[in-house]
C-alpha cells in the first residue's frame, strides 16, 4: 500500500490511450459535486466551500459571534470538493461505461443488463454510490435488488444488485427470483461485485448485454481526481510505479494530509 503522503504530487495531462476527452467522467464529476453542494447546504454545516450557513447563536455566546463574524468575511469559493475516493471511482466507472459503445444512452433510455467487476470488495460500495448518482436518469428511482422487495418494481425504477462478494448470499444460486422480476419489468439492471460471475445471480450474469470492468487509475484520470478535489489540475507527475500501487482508500488520507502541509 502507497504512504498516503507520497500520492499527491501528479501528473501530466495527456489523454489516456485511445480514449476520449473524458466528457462522462466529467459529467459524473460535476453530478457528485452538485450532490455534495445540496448535502451541505442541507445539513447545514459551515466550510470554506463558500456555502452559506446561518449559524445558531445565543446572545450569551461571544465565541460563536466572533467565529461567525469571521465566516461572514471568508472569501467564497466556487469549488465544492468531491470525496477523493467516489471521485476516483467516478472516473474508473465512466471510461468502463465509456469503452462500450451506447452504453451510457442505454442506461438511460433502455433496459439493458449489466454486469460490473470492482475486483476488489473494498470498492464495492463506493460504485455503488457513484451508480446509483449518475448513472440513470434523475426521475429514476434505484432499488437495490439484493436488499429491495422486487415486487414493488415499476417503469419508473432502475436496478442494482450489489455484493461484495462475502458471506453465503454472494454465490450465483441467490437472487434469481428479484432479478427474474426486474426483467419481466424490463428495467435498467446493474449488478456490482468483486467476481460477478462467482458472485451475481446466475440470471443475471445470462442475461447479461454488458460484461464491464472498472479501469485503472492513470495519469489522466488521477489529474481529474485532484481536480475535482482541490479545484485546480496538478501541475507534476506521479512516478507511474507508485501510480500502481495506489490504494483507493488511501485517496481521502492523501489530500488531508497534503492539505495540512500546505497550513505548515
Amino acid at each position: 500500500m502507497l504512504a498516503p503522503s507520497s500520492l499527491l504530487p501528479s501528473t501530466d495531462l495527456r489523454p489516456h490511450d485511445g480514449a476520449s476527452s473524458d466528457q462522462l467522467a466529467r459529467a459524473f464529476l460535476q453530478h457528485l459535486a452538485q450532490d455534495e453542494r445540496k448535502r451541505l447546504k442541507a445539513t447545514h454545516r459551515s466550510s470554506s466551500y463558500g456555502i452559506e450557513v446561518e449559524p445558531i447563536l445565543g446572545d450569551e455566546d461571544a465565541v460563536e459571534r466572533i467565529v461567525a463574524q469571521e465566516e461572514a468575511n471568508r472569501p467564497e469559493s466556487a469549488h465544492v470538493p468531491v470525496p477523493a475516493d467516489l471521485a476516483a471511482v467516478a472516473v474508473m466507472l465512466a471510461r468502463a461505461i465509456e469503452a462500450e459503445p451506447g452504453l451510457v444512452r442505454r442506461l438511460r433510455r433502455e433496459a439493458p443488463v449489466v454486469a460490473l467487476a470492482t475486483h476488489v470488495t473494498d470498492l464495492v460500495e463506493p460504485v455503488r454510490i457513484v451508480a446509483e448518482k449518475c448513472l440513470f436518469r434523475p426521475d429514476t428511482k434505484v432499488v437495490d435488488l439484493a436488499i429491495g422487495r422486487a415486487r414493488e418494481l415499476s417503469r419508473r425504477n432502475a436496478a442494482l444488485f450489489v455484493c461484495d462478494g462475502v458471506g453465503r448470499e454472494a454465490r450465483p444460486d441467490k437472487g434469481n427470483e428479484v432479478i427474474g422480476t426486474a426483467l419481466h419489468v424490463r428495467i435498467p439492471i446493474v449488478g456490482i461485485a468483486p467476481d460477478p460471475k462467482r458472485q451475481l445471480p446466475r440470471d443475471l450474469m445470462r442475461s447479461a448485454e454488458h460484461r464491464i470492468a472498472l479501469a485503472s487509475l492513470d495519469q489522466t484520470s488521477l489529474a481529474l481526481v485532484v481536480e475535482a478535489v482541490v479545484g485546480g489540475l496538478p501541475t507534476r507527475r506521479i512516478d507511474t510505479n507508485l501510480l500502481r500501487m495506489i490504494d483507493i482508500a488511501d485517496l481521502p488520507v492523501a489530500f488531508r494530509r497534503r492539505a495540512m502541509q500546505d497550513f505548515r
